[in-house]
């Protein structure tokens, strides 16, 4: 699994779990612990962003879950304004730190339109196997 990773990072300097999941035919589950698996082996080479979701204390008891995309370096500033915290894990994997979402858009937009023209062809297709749905 480590080359893969290796291989999409060399062609892309960034790589999100979904984009892995797709390319190497795993579960999005499966992806997200080849990530973490990745990034512990490659501390301080590899930069990573992870998704945090959770109340935020700030939003009071009835507080809606939120989303953030957070860089490795701020990861646990940001754990201290959650209560609970219901989801966190790599997101992405860059080369280089990264310094706006900007790459992670590009990618996502590009990576579903990949997948948006499989469905024409019968392909096998993580639209249509849910394999995100742990998202």
């Amino acid at each position: 699994m480590t080359e893969a990773i290796d291989e999409l990072l060399s062609q892309h300097s960034v790589c999100t779990f979904r984009f892995y999941a797709q390319h190497a035919g795993v579960p999005a589950s499966e992806a997200k612990e080849a990530f973490q698996t990745y990034a512990e082996e490659r501390q301080g080479k590899v930069h990573v962003v992870h998704l945090l979701g959770g109340v935020l204390k700030s939003a009071g008891v009835d507080g809606a879950l939120q989303y953030q995309l957070v860089p490795d370096d701020k990861l646990e500033a940001a754990k201290e304004l959650f209560e609970p915290v219901t989801a966190c894990h790599p997101y992405s994997l860059h080369a280089q730190p990264a310094t706006s979402g900007e790459p992670l858009f590009i990618l996502n937009h590009t990576q579903d339109r990949k997948l948006y023209d499989k469905l024409e062809q019968g392909a096998a297709n993580c639209l249509l196997d849910n394999r995100w749905s742990a998202v």
